[in-house]
């Protein structure tokens, strides 16, 4: 494996990866006039494949134009992502403006492996953000939604499902207080209101 190193008139610098007289890999970089336009990419499988692009501040993982700080691209009819992983019961994906996480998405497995759930992490805190589950998915498909959060039906503020109270279930629509569901019976109208009953 011998590397070295040349500048072609085309502006590329190339450190290439020999197996006797063939290249198995290299690093290639593009010295483009304009330096948003500049790239460095690496290339392996007989040097025939660029796995990875740097362009600007941005990271190309099987994408040679990366749009984004990063893109990746799975090869076409190839099912292919991004897997994260850790040794430990935990593995999160979290989100933040600065170095503070404000959302995060977090795998859970407290026994063994196969067995964990997925929770969603927002903070409604200004200044130091303070995280909280507002749902998970279990491992058998159920999801639980904290208790007193809302669940919206119409993409505004004035329509939706909630739990009240412990083993307490209200419907709201428009505002109005349509009517509860709880252990001791149904509640209907219960703010009063001129309805029809049909």
């Amino acid at each position: 494996l011998l590397p070295y190193t040349t500048l072609f008139r085309s502006q590329d610098s190339t450190l290439a990866f020999l197996s006797g007289t063939s290249a198995r890999g290299s690093i290639v970089y593009d010295h483009h006039a304009t330096a948003a336009t500049q790239t460095m990419q690496f290339k392996t499988e007989d040097n025939a494949t660029t796995v990875m692009t740097l362009k600007a501040e941005n990271v190309g993982i099987g994408d040679e134009a990366p749009q984004d700080v990063l893109e990746v691209r799975g090869p076409s009819g190839a099912n292919k992502g991004i897997t994260i992983s850790n040794a430990n019961a935990t593995t999160s994906l979290s989100f933040a403006r600065s170095s503070t996480a404000t959302a995060r998405i977090q795998l859970t497995e407290p026994g063994t492996v196969g067995t964990g759930d997925l929770r969603f992490f927002v903070s409604n805190e200004d200044g130091t953000p303070s995280l909280y589950e507002a749902f998970r998915i279990e491992e058998d498909g159920d999801i639980h939604i904290k208790a007193t959060k809302k669940f919206y039906l119409d993409g505004g503020s004035d329509t939706y499902i909630y739990q009240s109270a412990d083993n307490n279930i209200k419907f709201i629509c428009g505002t109005v207080d349509g009517f509860s569901v709880g252990s001791n019976g149904i509640v209907f109208n219960e703010d009063s209101q001129d309805w029809d009953f049909r």
